[in-house]
């Protein structure tokens, strides 16, 4: 991503690192509720070392950010979790916070505060789940 590679070289490296992140929380198991707090926990903070005054300062924070916001997004679209629409939509907006691109080298970040508003967002909808 840094090196600015296009999407389409890039997508298998993000799918083999999804498919990872799906195993390693199958092995270790949890509520996804608390699966899920804990990634909007990690975005904020990721998010907020990768992005200052408006610009990507740490490529490599804001790409996890995004990668986070991926993850919690595909638990709440599993089909053994029982997420609302509602919940689906917010963190689905979240995913969308990122140019459709993706999270590359000169994109136009969000403001901070759009991003952890998002994520309470998100964590109101997922009430659900508790």
């Amino acid at each position: 991503l840094e090196e600015g590679r296009p999407a389409a070289e890039i997508e298998p490296m993000l799918g083999a690192a999804e498919e990872n992140m799906a195993l390693m929380q199958e092995n270790v198991g949890g509520d996804p509720y608390d699966v899920i707090k804990f990634l909007m926990e990690t975005v904020v903070e990721e998010y907020t070392i990768g992005v200052k005054e408006g610009v990507v300062t740490d490529l490599g924070e804001y790409q996890d950010a995004y990668g986070f916001s991926v993850v919690a997004l595909k638990i709440a679209n599993r089909s053994d979790v029982t997420a609302t629409d509602e919940a689906k939509l917010a963190l689905q907006t979240l995913v969308e916070m990122w140019p459709e691109e993706g999270p590359l080298a000169g994109s136009v970040p969000k403001p901070v505060e759009a991003v952890t508003a998002q994520t309470s967002a998100v964590m109101m909808a997922l009430k659900d789940l508790r």
